[in-house]
């Protein structure tokens, strides 16, 4: 079985990145699920704390009883890594998050990101039409994380992980160096932040392979 876990501020089909991989495999083998409050009416998605998403994570992980291998992209990456599962087959990171203070976070979005006043939540639009809704209990879960490069070390020490980064990511960082000889790191040239593009086609590529040689 094969989980996703999507990153900020999105819900589970962001950009068709992991929609697509399930496609590949096939909706039986495959869980998309949520973090998030969506209001389908107004496009708004309030994005929860990141230990209420990392207990999901944990929650849709223990309804599983066979081999699980979990896909993770950006920011659900650290929600993985937060979750630290143990008795999984394997851990994909797609694009992983590095920032883990809500200073960093907000300075990474600039003036796209509107500060709501007092008690009243940040406002984030989006390229797809949607908007994003963050209140301070979020950015509060986000500044007690720690270091991402140590849980996501860490997470390589229980299950097999493999990081794929992309060398034209606009949001994230490339370089993991706490992961060397801990986990496998590839650079996919020509790749943006959500794989968009040939880099989807290319990404595509090595999914569709991978389960022709599990079904041989």
């Amino acid at each position: 079985m094969i989980v996703f876990s999507h990153g900020f501020g999105v819900d589970k089909d962001s950009r068709g990145l992991f929609s697509d991989i399930a496609a590949i495999f096939g909706p039986d083998n495959c869980i998309q699920f949520d973090y998030n409050d969506i209001d389908t009416g107004s496009k708004t998605i309030t994005v929860a704390p990141l230990d209420r998403q990392a207990e999901k994570l944990r929650q849709v992980l223990s309804g599983i009883d066979e081999p699980v291998n979990l896909i993770c992209h950006s920011q659900g990456c650290l929600v993985a890594a937060l979750a630290m599962p143990i008795g999984l087959q394997s851990i994909l990171f797609l694009a992983p998050a590095s920032t883990t203070t809500s200073n960093d976070f907000k300075e990474l979005f600039g003036n796209r990101l509107a500060l709501g006043g007092v008690g009243e939540p940040d406002i984030l639009k989006r390229k797809d039409g949607t908007t994003t809704l963050v209140k301070q209990e979020y950015w509060d879960s986000l500044d007690t994380v720690g270091n991402a490069h140590e849980l996501y070390a860490k997470l390589a020490g229980n299950t097999f992980l493999t990081v794929i980064t992309a060398e034209g990511d606009e949001l994230v960082g490339k370089k993991f160096p706490m992961l060397e000889n801990r986990a496998e790191v590839h650079t996919m040239t020509g790749a943006d932040h959500n794989f968009t593009g040939d880099s989807r086609k290319k990404l595509l590529e090595i999914f569709s392979n991978l389960d022709k040689t599990l079904k041989s």
